[in-house]
C-alpha cells in the first residue's frame, strides 16, 4: 500500500503499547535485538515489536505503516553493516522506514540510535538528525542506555502532548466548549441535537 494512502485514509490515533523497532535482520544484528533492544523496551513495561515477528499480512509494508502509525515510540537503528556489494553504511531498508517515521510521527517518538563503531558519518539525508551511539559490545551497559532513552522520549512526549492539549483548550469558544461537555460520555453524537440542519452520528472514537 502507498505510505500517503495508508496515512490518509487507514492510519488509526490509537496507540499500542509497543515500541516499533526498525533494523537490520541480518545474523551480526539479531544480537542487539536480543540483548540490548527487547530487555531495555520490556523494563520500562513496553513490547518491542518489529516486522519480521508478524507473519499474517501479505504485505511487508502494509506491516510496516501499520506499525509505525499505532506504537507508543519508535526505535530506529542506523548503524552501520559491513557489506560486499556497497560501502559500509545503514542499511537501506530501515532507511525508509525512518523516514516513514519521521513522516507519520513527532520527532520526541522517534528515538535515533546507533551501535558500531565506524567513524564515517551517516547519509547527508540523516546528516541533522541526532542519534545516540551505543555500544553492542557491552549490552548491560547499552540495555540502560536505550532504555533511559526511551523514558526521556515519554517525558518529553507527555510534556509536548500537554502543550498541545493546553494550546488547542485555549482555542475554543464557549459553545465549543460546552458541545464538549455535552457529548462528553457518549462514543458517538447527532450533530441534529445541536444543528437541525445536520444529522447522522459521528463516531469520537479513535
Amino acid at each position: 500500500m502507498y505510505p500517503k494512502i495508508f496515512a490518509d485514509y487507514f492510519r488509526g490515533f490509537e496507540r499500542s503499547q509497543e515500541v516499533f523497532v526498525a533494523m537490520p535482520f541480518s545474523p551480526d544484528a539479531e544480537p542487539r535485538w536480543r540483548s540490548i533492544f527487547s530487555p531495555a523496551i520490556r523494563s520500562i513495561r513496553l513490547r518491542p515489536f518489529r516486522v519480521k515477528d508478524r507473519q499474517i499480512s501479505d504485505s511487508i509494508l502494509t506491516d510496516i505503516l501499520a506499525g509505525i502509525g499505532r506504537a507508543r515510540l519508535i526505535l530506529v537503528d542506523v548503524s552501520f553493516e559491513r557489506q560486499e556489494e556497497r560501502p559500509p553504511g545503514p542499511n537501506p531498508n530501515v532507511m525508509y522506514e525512518l523516514g516513514l517515521a519521521h513522516a507519520m510521527r513527532l520527532p520526541e517518538e522517534v528515538v535515533v540510535v546507533r551501535g558500531d563503531s565506524e567513524k564515517a558519518e551517516p547519509p547527508f539525508d540523516i546528516s541533522q538528525v541526532r542519534y545516540h551511539r551505543f555500544q553492542a559490545e557491552r549490552p548491560r551497559r547499552a540495555v540502560t542506555q536505550i532504555r533511559s532513552l526511551l523514558r526521556q522520549s515519554e517525558r518529553t512526549l507527555d510534556a509536548t502532548r500537554d502543550l498541545i492539549v493546553g494550546r488547542s483548550l485555549r482555542s475554543l469558544d464557549p459553545d465549543a466548549i460546552r458541545f464538549l461537555w455535552a457529548v462528553r460520555n457518549h462514543d458517538s453524537f447527532d450533530l441534529a441535537v445541536f444543528d437541525p440542519d445536520r444529522n447522522g452520528l459521528y463516531g469520537l472514537g479513535a
